[in-house]
């Protein structure tokens, strides 16, 4: 897995009181401009916000303001990359006793690539990763290559990709992709 440098715009303000309050919107630059119909308690950012309430026992009052970029459901992990936003930032702005191991492990609990997530804003932009996203294991040098994206006019949501990719071919090993990453590292291209 790669990070990628086209993302979503996360501003979290922390508040002396109160509730959390939190805005979601296409930013005025978003390729693909989609209504955002669902409620925010089923946002990531929402969920990752509640999650670390409950690891610390205590209330984070935040505004928070989402610019999203990423369109929904095209398989970018834009309301993942969010997630992981929300963990990093919740814990540098409050100074959380939080350690770069344990945000990781709370991102897992909210999404197989949310753990890869939190890792490339601390700084682990490639990684290989196996098992369900909870084995990550860094890439240390990568060529420079360029992206074309795509935007269908359609949704696909990532969970139903990935069960019909998984059904469709069979499961790499482990071994298998070491073997792939080892063929890549000592690749002159």
């Amino acid at each position: 897995m790669v990070a990628l440098r086209f993302s979503d715009t996360l501003t979290l303000k922390p508040l002396l009181s109160g509730p959390s309050r939190f805005v979601r919107r296409f930013a005025d630059d978003a390729p693909l401009v989609q209504p955002i119909d669902w409620p925010v308690e089923k946002d990531l950012i929402y969920r990752a916000h509640a999650l670390i309430e409950r690891e610390l026992g205590r209330s984070l009052p935040i505004a928070c303001v989402l610019d999203k970029r990423i369109p929904a459901g095209a398989g970018l992990g834009g309301g993942s990359s969010n997630a992981a936003g929300m963990l990093v930032g919740l814990r540098r702005h409050f100074e959380l006793p939080l350690s770069d191991a344990r945000l990781v492990e709370l991102g897992l609990t909210l999404g197989a690539d949310v753990g890869f997530l939190v890792a490339a804003l601390l700084g682990q932009r490639a990684v290989v990763v196996t098992g369900i996203g909870d084995v990550i294991e860094p890439i240390d040098t990568l060529p420079a290559f360029e992206v074309v994206l795509i935007f269908p006019d359609g949704a696909c949501p990532t969970g139903a990709v990935y069960a019909a990719f998984d059904a469709y071919s069979s499961p790499a090993t482990p071994q298998d992709l070491a073997a792939c990453v080892q063929a890549w590292r000592a690749s002159p291209n």
